[in-house]
């Protein structure tokens, strides 16, 4: 009896390890929307930008949790997987010119800063280069 506890434990530990690495893959901005708190994959290629690392894609960025990419990483194909959070924490801003420029994301008048400062972060990533 204890030896099929042991392994119905192990069987358990094994398949919650394959869980975390299933994952969506995301090919387009419009899709991210769709799976907010999901594992999801992105293919593109890893750049530095100032507020961080990102993987750029054809048709979809999204920014990395993480400091920023291996120097043998940046500018390499990857996929990167990772939970995806929407976050609102850009500096956006409706620029006004009496006033002096302001560090951030200027804006029109009228824009919803919200809409402005939102991105898309893949939390816990994991990455490979495709090579």
């Amino acid at each position: 009896m204890r030896a099929l506890a042991f392994h119905f434990a192990l069987v358990l530990a094994v398949a919650a390890c394959a869980h975390r690495h299933v994952a969506r893959a995301v090919a387009t901005a419009d899709a991210l929307p769709g799976a907010l708190g999901q594992r999801i994959a992105v293919v593109g290629v890893a750049e530095n930008w100032q507020l961080g690392p990102r993987v750029v894609g054809e048709a979809v960025g999204v920014w990395v949790d993480a400091a920023s990419w291996p120097s043998d990483v940046r500018g390499q194909r990857v996929e990167v997987v990772g939970r995806l959070e929407e976050r609102h924490d850009l500096p956006a801003f409706v620029s006004d010119p009496a006033e002096p420029p302001m560090q951030g994301i200027p804006a029109p008048a009228g824009t919803d800063l919200r809409v402005a400062s939102q991105r898309y972060v893949l939390v816990d990533p994991e990455w490979r280069v495709l090579g």
